[in-house]
């Protein structure tokens, strides 16, 4: 029945035009307004997908800006705890020298050698900036550190790769150097760099991050340049052979 109807269509008066436009119809659906379709349908699931990154992106970002303050506020803690306990023993210190001056022998202060000298430093009576910028100047590459500490064990292990002489390279573990002002010095380095934490490298005399920085550059190609032109520049102001 179906079949026979569309005969009498097909070869009735008019059954060419009305196929003829039906094939029109059809062949404009396919190469046109389905193609249409489909590219809206993308670009909709495309955008979708686009929301949904930034929303994840944000998210991560707000956990780590919540951590970073959580730090800086216990390190601000920290700062505000040392500087109460600087006071205190300042004024137990002038306590105590005004309790031996009066059990002295009439003398109003003590002498010249009733004060203990200190220790010969390499750095005198340096400030903690002057240290810093005497370091960080002397070699090519230098890194501040902690002995026990995993970032900065990833940025040593990264830099020991290119087996730099002494001459360029150095690594002060603040732990282990107790002769130094050390907490003056890790201050000095959150004024400089922006934070308090350790590694901090210095290439050239310049600040290039920390462990996961130095690791990136590494892996970027940009630390071999930032490398050789600084042990280049050192050895030239020294008059001496770069190896």
């Amino acid at each position: 029945m179906v079949y026979q109807r569309v005969l009498d269509i097909v070869f009735s008066p008019y059954g060419w035009l009305i196929t003829a436009g039906l094939g029109a119809a059809l062949y404009v659906y396919f190469n046109n307004v389905q193609p249409y379709l489909e590219k809206r349908q993308e670009a909709a699931a495309y955008e979708a997908q686009k929301k949904f990154d930034a929303h994840v992106n944000q998210r991560d970002e707000d956990k780590l800006k919540a951590i970073r303050a959580r730090q800086q506020a216990e390190y601000d803690q920290q700062v505000a705890e040392r500087a109460a306990l600087k006071k205190k023993q300042k004024e137990e210190a002038e306590q105590a020298a005004k309790a031996k001056a009066a059990e002295s022998t009439g003398k109003a202060a003590t002498t010249s050698k009733d004060v203990p000298k200190k220790k010969a430093s390499r750095f005198g009576d340096m400030t903690a900036k002057q240290i810093v910028n005497e370091l960080i100047n002397s070699k090519a590459v230098f890194v501040f550190s902690k002995s026990w500490c995993p970032f900065c064990r990833k940025a040593k292990e990264t830099l020991a790769t290119y087996r730099l002489e002494d001459f360029f390279y150095e690594v002060l573990e603040l732990d282990l150097n107790e002769g130094l002002p050390v907490q003056d010095i890790v201050d000095e380095l959150y004024a400089m760099t922006g934070a308090p934490t350790v590694p901090r490298v210095f290439i050239g005399g310049k600040f290039v991050g920390g462990g996961d920085d130095t690791a990136r550059l590494f892996r970027e190609g940009k630390l071999d340049t930032l490398i050789n032109e600084a042990t280049a520049e050192l050895a030239a102001k020294h008059g001496r052979e770069k190896i």
